[in-house]
């Protein structure tokens, strides 16, 4: 469980660190940086360089689940030198 949900819940730092088996020192810290942890929620998830081949490599996976991630490699650099 998330602790500052646990805060909103209205459960004390020490109790906090109790039920987590962390430091009290810790919980405190946690608590204090509420809108650090918010910003580092609300980032946009990275593009992957795969993205563009996404098409090929699942209709080979839906082919043949066993080709290694190597198998992969080769065949995509075959497709896209």
């Amino acid at each position: 469980m998330d602790i500052h949900v646990m805060k909103r819940q209205g459960l004390s730092q020490r109790e906090i660190a109790r039920k987590l088996g962390i430091s009290r020192n810790t919980v405190k810290k946690y608590i204090e940086n509420k809108d650090h942890a918010e910003r580092d929620r609300s980032k946009t998830k990275r593009k992957s360089q795969l993205d563009p081949f996404h098409g090929n490599i699942a209709a080979w996976l839906k082919e043949d689940m066993d080709y290694k991630a190597t198998w992969i490699y080769d065949h995509l650099y075959l497709l896209h030198p």
